[in-house]
Protein backbone atom coordinates (compact mmCIF):
# COMPACT_ATOMS: atom_id res chain seq x y z
CA UNK A 1 0.00 0.00 0.00
CA UNK A 2 1.18 3.59 0.12
CA UNK A 3 1.54 4.06 3.67
CA UNK A 4 3.71 0.53 3.27
CA UNK A 5 5.77 2.45 1.28
CA UNK A 6 5.79 5.49 3.00
CA UNK A 7 6.92 3.64 6.37
CA UNK A 8 9.82 1.90 4.19
CA UNK A 9 10.73 4.73 3.05
CA UNK A 10 10.82 7.07 6.07
CA UNK A 11 9.11 9.77 4.77
CA UNK A 12 7.13 11.96 6.49
CA UNK A 13 3.49 12.88 5.48
CA UNK A 14 0.78 15.58 4.22
CA UNK A 15 -2.50 15.07 4.40
CA UNK A 16 -4.15 16.70 1.08
CA UNK A 17 -7.95 16.99 2.34
CA UNK A 18 -10.84 19.03 0.56
CA UNK A 19 -12.74 21.62 1.33
CA UNK A 20 -16.36 21.07 2.31
CA UNK A 21 -18.77 19.66 4.37
CA UNK A 22 -17.19 16.24 5.92
CA UNK A 23 -13.81 16.99 5.38
CA UNK A 24 -13.25 16.83 9.20
CA UNK A 25 -13.79 13.27 9.83
CA UNK A 26 -11.76 11.87 6.91
CA UNK A 27 -8.91 14.20 7.17
CA UNK A 28 -8.69 12.85 10.92
CA UNK A 29 -9.50 9.44 10.11
CA UNK A 30 -7.10 9.38 7.82
CA UNK A 31 -4.24 11.34 9.86
CA UNK A 32 -5.08 8.75 12.68
CA UNK A 33 -4.58 5.89 10.26
CA UNK A 34 -1.27 7.27 9.00
CA UNK A 35 0.18 7.92 12.47
CA UNK A 36 -1.20 3.90 13.79
CA UNK A 37 1.18 2.23 10.82
CA UNK A 38 3.86 5.05 12.03
CA UNK A 39 4.06 7.44 9.51
CA UNK A 40 4.63 11.23 11.18
CA UNK A 41 1.92 13.33 9.29
CA UNK A 42 3.68 17.17 8.87
CA UNK A 43 -0.02 18.55 8.72
CA UNK A 44 -2.76 19.01 6.01
CA UNK A 45 -3.29 21.47 3.40
CA UNK A 46 -7.30 21.67 1.75
CA UNK A 47 -7.09 22.10 -1.80
CA UNK A 48 -9.92 23.61 -3.95
CA UNK A 49 -10.80 26.51 -1.64
CA UNK A 50 -13.99 28.40 -3.06
CA UNK A 51 -13.30 32.40 -3.70
CA UNK A 52 -16.50 32.55 -1.62
CA UNK A 53 -16.20 29.80 1.26
CA UNK A 54 -19.29 28.66 2.80
CA UNK A 55 -19.65 28.05 7.01
CA UNK A 56 -17.90 24.56 6.76
CA UNK A 57 -14.80 25.60 4.21
CA UNK A 58 -14.86 28.80 6.93
CA UNK A 59 -14.44 26.83 9.66
CA UNK A 60 -12.99 23.21 8.66
CA UNK A 61 -9.14 24.18 9.27
CA UNK A 62 -9.71 25.19 12.60
CA UNK A 63 -11.54 22.61 13.97
CA UNK A 64 -9.00 19.96 11.64
CA UNK A 65 -6.46 21.59 13.55
CA UNK A 66 -7.64 21.68 16.69
CA UNK A 67 -9.02 18.08 16.73
CA UNK A 68 -5.53 16.42 15.31
CA UNK A 69 -2.86 18.78 17.37
CA UNK A 70 -1.86 19.75 13.67
CA UNK A 71 -1.24 21.99 11.50
CA UNK A 72 -3.17 23.71 8.42
CA UNK A 73 0.11 24.47 6.26
CA UNK A 74 -1.84 25.97 3.40
CA UNK A 75 -5.86 26.69 2.09
CA UNK A 76 -5.21 26.35 -1.81
CA UNK A 77 -7.87 27.59 -3.66
CA UNK A 78 -9.53 25.83 -6.81
CA UNK A 79 -6.72 26.11 -10.14
CA UNK A 80 -9.03 25.82 -13.31
CA UNK A 81 -5.49 25.39 -14.69
CA UNK A 82 -4.48 22.32 -13.24
CA UNK A 83 -5.37 19.08 -15.32
CA UNK A 84 -4.12 16.12 -14.79
CA UNK A 85 -5.47 13.82 -17.20
CA UNK A 86 -3.90 16.51 -19.61
CA UNK A 87 -0.70 16.92 -18.15
CA UNK A 88 -1.67 20.63 -17.23
CA UNK A 89 -0.10 22.38 -13.84
CA UNK A 90 -0.84 25.61 -14.94
CA UNK A 91 -0.55 27.96 -11.67
CA UNK A 92 0.10 25.20 -9.38
CA UNK A 93 3.42 26.26 -8.58
CA UNK A 94 2.70 29.74 -7.62
CA UNK A 95 -0.28 28.78 -5.81
CA UNK A 96 1.72 26.34 -3.99
CA UNK A 97 4.21 29.45 -2.78
CA UNK A 98 1.78 31.73 -2.15
CA UNK A 99 -0.62 29.71 -0.10
CA UNK A 100 1.63 27.08 1.87
CA UNK A 101 3.29 27.55 4.66
CA UNK A 102 6.72 26.25 3.25
CA UNK A 103 8.56 27.62 5.77
CA UNK A 104 6.65 25.47 8.36
CA UNK A 105 7.52 22.36 6.29
CA UNK A 106 11.07 23.07 6.23
CA UNK A 107 11.09 23.29 10.17
CA UNK A 108 9.59 19.77 10.41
Amino acid sequence: SVADLIVAMGLPALVVARPGLGTINHTLLTIKQAQSVGIRVLGTIINGCADQPDLAERTNPQAIERYSGLPVLGLLPCLTGVDLENRRLDGLAESIARFVQVEKLLEA
